[in-house]
């Protein structure tokens, strides 16, 4: 089982559905959960941060669209190994969500704490964190790629294992 489903994916096909599904979730959410994201709780009715809330489905559409492209990506990497859109549909939305975070933090740190929120640095971090590890793993060769001089293939004799 695990030899065909490798053969069928790759182990960067397995990664790009895992994470294709995990973000097409996580888009679900974010069109479907209205919560104060970016905005502090005294901004509801203005505040240069409450247009990112108001519009969290818009930001849950490309979270969406991007685990689509993964997925795409991930399915069909057998047929074609050049699976850079797959991984670009990975890093923008972590990205995007990174600088809004950040920018509500910057926001909350320049007007006192009038705007923003005090705590976005946390989520800020953690995504950043989540876009350089994809970014990473998106330059790595793929072992099982038959694309790949021997060398570097683990399904070969002298190959790494």
């Amino acid at each position: 089982m695990r030899s065909h489903v490798m053969r069928q994916f790759g182990r960067r096909g397995i990664l790009l559905v895992l994470l294709g599904l995990m973000w097409t979730f996580v888009g679900v959410g974010l069109t479907t959960i209205s919560q104060q994201r970016f905005s502090a709780d005294n901004d509801v009715n203005g505040g240069p941060l409450q247009f990112l809330d108001d519009y969290t489905p818009v930001i849950g559409g490309f979270w969406i669209l991007g685990g689509l492209l993964a997925l795409v990506g991930g399915f069909i990497r057998k047929n074609n190994p050049r699976d850079d859109y797959g991984f670009l549909g990975l890093s923008v939305p972590v990205f995007a969500t990174f600088s809004l975070y950040l920018w509500s933090f910057a926001v909350n740190i320049s007007t006192d704490g009038v705007f923003g929120r005090p705590n976005s640095w946390l989520p800020a971090v953690v995504y950043f964190v989540v876009f350089a590890t994809v970014l990473f793993v998106a330059r790595w060769p793929d072992p099982d790629d038959p694309h790949l001089p021997p060398e570097f293939r683990s399904d070969v004799e002298g190959g790494l294992r």
